[in-house]
């Protein structure tokens, strides 16, 4: 009985081991060598920045090895600067930077760029329906694309649809989904100081200024919490109108090399029609308010 234990624990140790090896390397190899700075635009969400920042100091170390959480209070009202600043005092991935007055969405996501020293930059909306997690979803494209842009599975509205045919319209743009905001990119295919919007369409002028620098990219489907809120172009106001309109005489299109061979009759017909489409829009929002 003695002879076939031992016979048995030393197939096992043979056999075994050598996969068990093998499974922790792999296990290891999940985490990247690159640094990783996220980046949180937080205004008046102090009742979900500590569930969204504790579920980030979960998921990003198995993903990399050193990481930085990157909170910016746009002059919230509420708790949120309180809480970000407890957050930072007790976890040291963690740091605040206050805005004394709002300065919008896109001011706020820029100035945490600006500041960010990680190799890779990931932007994070808090209340969006899509979490960290489906961060798992990115990683595998991570050292074959400079820009890698989450979007939902799931359908947007009506209005979310045509806004999303507008802007790709616009820009020359094919852009799956404009409201999800989970975007992972190299740190050098990103200068901060040339993002010059105010409003989330910020994301929109990262992808054309990358994409003109030739940068490849890879768009990706994420899981989509129905049960959670997200800021997409549901309700597309004035300002909107008026920030795009701007973009698009500011940015010109993502292909600049195919726009500067077309003609210029061309050129002009296209900004034309979009100016006239967006003037449309306008007229028509604002005939619906009435006197």
């Amino acid at each position: 009985m003695l002879y076939w234990s031992t016979v048995t624990l030393t197939w096992v140790a043979i056999n075994c081991l050598p996969i068990l090896g093998e499974q922790q390397e792999e296990e290891s190899m999940t985490v990247h060598d690159a640094s990783l700075s996220l980046v949180l635009p937080a205004r008046n969400d102090a009742p979900g920045l500590a569930a969204v920042v504790r579920e980030c100091l979960d998921v990003l170390p198995a993903y990399f090895a050193d990481y930085e959480i990157i909170i910016v209070d746009d002059g919230s009202q509420d708790a949120t600067a309180r809480s970000a600043d407890y957050l930072a005092a007790t976890c040291d991935p963690v740091m605040v930077i206050h805005h004394a007055h709002p300065r919008g969405y896109g001011r706020a996501l820029v100035h945490g760029l600006s500041v960010a020293r990680g190799e890779y930059l990931l932007c994070l909306d808090i209340s969006s329906a899509v979490r960290v997690r489906e961060l798992a979803r990115l990683m595998p494209f991570v050292e074959h694309y400079d820009v890698i842009i989450g979007h939902r599975l799931a359908h947007a509205g009506r209005s979310a649809q045509l806004f999303r045919r507008l802007v790709n319209w616009l820009f020359a743009l094919d852009l799956r989904d404009t409201g999800c905001r989970l975007t992972l990119f190299r740190a050098d295919q990103l200068q901060p100081g040339e993002l010059l919007s105010h409003s989330p369409l910020v994301h929109v002028e990262l992808y054309v200024r990358a994409l003109q620098r030739r940068a490849t990219y890879v768009q990706v489907g994420l899981a989509h919490d129905t049960e959670a809120q997200s800021h997409e172009f549901t309700r597309i106001g004035l300002w909107l109108w008026w920030e795009l309109l701007r973009m698009r005489f500011r940015l010109g299109t993502s292909d600049t090399a195919t726009t500067m061979r077309r003609p210029l009759w061309r050129q002009k017909t296209a900004l034309g029609a979009g100016v006239a489409a967006i003037a449309g829009g306008i007229w028509f929002l604002l005939r619906r308010r009435g006197p």
